[in-house]
């Protein structure tokens, strides 16, 4: 996941439609599987058909073409693009839309898993080098609202769903044009865009709440979008977009993820949200497990694979040492120096130079965050055996941090609060 830099964008006026990656080339799809609650219509090229509630459908490649089947019958085949839309518009609403099977959640990510989801609005299908691409265009507002309800669980309060739904909007508008160039959609469904998975955890409640905020987007002093990032848990911290990303963006900065008058007390701890209470209100995809510390046992056969397969150190025989060069001011390493011996004995250094790659490295798909202590334990003859990895946070640090909002919204606080802790160079105004 290669951050991009972010565009300079004055606030919108209006209200756009958005184009969703939902099955990318890289899922390597050459079949969906997909039902309807009401009648939709396949169209392609002069060709279409209308797809009845009740049965299963497959849209799959054949040869250079697609075609759409039911059972043994094909309905349609056409070159690419196929066009599925609803007969007629249907309002947002939990569980509207159409439900299609096998979409990959996590990609890059420890807890990568293949979900069912249901996607309002209507669908384009192509081809890319005989790989099955599909893209959700919705409008934007719906959008917003699939996103904080895939984001986070159904029983977060109003105002956390209003401040995430200001900095995912906010965000949202900075990459609409330039996070996935070269492809037929603006912005993908995974966590390297943000998290969309339709309406299929929707509630009223989080749709009300999106709508209580429409429009309403954080600016900078110069009147610029604010790129509005946002993560997991900061683990007590913010992050410095210069030390994470390497660009500096402004309106971020670091601070303690707390009250200055009561510095001990940390939004995103247990002491605000409960770690067994947690899981009342994470996504559906995320991990159940400990954020604001947790603790990681990392061997020394697990990291020499993946300096091998991942950096491409094919000759790594022996990690000797691993040393933090450099931390964040929210103590998250953001460059880890290798020292390991290579199969003819010779001695090497080398430099992970990112909080990203540290995570990569350090575990078999990617570790919670990269601000941890270390501790080696080494076998009989001086040999790395185990690493302990004690660590805080999940995700970059960097903006609002998701566990923090929430520990402030279950505290009383407002929307309009939490964007001004996690955002204070910024102003909230609405756009449309």
């Amino acid at each position: 996941m290669q951050e991009v830099v972010p565009q300079k964008l004055h606030a919108p006026s209006r209200e756009p439609m958005l184009r969703v990656g939902i099955v990318l080339a890289e899922d390597k799809k050459s079949e969906l599987r997909f039902s309807v609650p009401l009648p939709y219509e396949a169209k392609a090229a002069s060709s279409a058909v209308t797809l009845a509630p009740g049965s299963t459908y497959v849209v799959r490649v054949s040869g250079s073409a697609l075609e759409v089947t039911s059972g043994a019958d094909i309905l349609l085949q056409a070159a690419a693009p196929l066009h599925i839309a609803p007969l007629k518009p249907q309002p947002l609403a939990p569980k509207s839309g159409m439900t299609v099977e096998g979409i990959v959640a996590g990609r890059g990510f420890h807890w990568k898993k293949e979900l069912t989801q249901t996607l309002p609005g209507s669908f384009e299908v192509h081809l890319s080098e005989g790989n099955l691409v599909l893209v959700n265009e919705i409008n934007f507002e719906s959008y917003i609202a699939c996103v904080i309800s895939s984001e986070m669980g159904s029983a977060c309060p109003a105002e956390f769903c209003k401040a995430q739904a200001v900095a995912a909007r906010s965000w949202a508008f900075v990459f609409l044009s330039n996070k996935h160039s070269g492809t037929p959609f603006t912005i993908c469904n995974d966590d390297d865009c943000q998290r969309y998975q339709g309406t299929t955890h929707a509630t009223t409640e989080t749709i009300k709440a999106v709508l209580a905020c429409k429009g309403k987007l954080l600016l900078t002093k110069e009147k610029n979008i604010c790129p509005a990032y946002y993560s997991k848990s900061c683990g007590g911290h913010t992050e410095d977009p210069a030390e994470i990303f390497g660009f500096h963006v402004t309106g971020l900065s670091s601070f303690a993820d707390s009250n200055p008058k009561t510095p001990q007390k940390i939004y995103c701890s247990p002491s605000f949200v409960p770690e067994h209470d947690l899981k009342l209100y994470l996504g559906a995809v995320d991990e159940k497990g400990k954020y604001y510390r947790w603790t990681y046992l990392l061997t020394h056969d697990v990291l020499v694979e993946n300096l091998k397969q991942k950096f491409g150190l094919s000759d790594v025989a022996e990690v000797l040492s691993l040393i933090p060069k450099k931390r964040s001011q929210g103590k998250r390493i953001t460059q880890l120096q290798v020292g390991y011996r290579d199969q003819n004995g010779a001695k090497h250094e080398f430099l992970l130079p990112d909080q990203y790659d540290i995570r990569r490295a350090l575990h078999p798909s990617f570790l919670f965050s990269s601000a941890f202590e270390l501790k080696n334990h080494r076998e009989k003859d001086g040999r790395i055996g185990t690493i302990d990895l004690h660590g805080a946070g999940w995700g970059h640090g960097v903006g609002l941090c998701q566990i923090g909002a929430l520990g402030m919204a279950l505290a009383g606080h407002s929307y309009i609060e939490i964007l001004k802790h996690y955002f204070p160079a910024c102003e909230l105004v609405s756009a449309y």
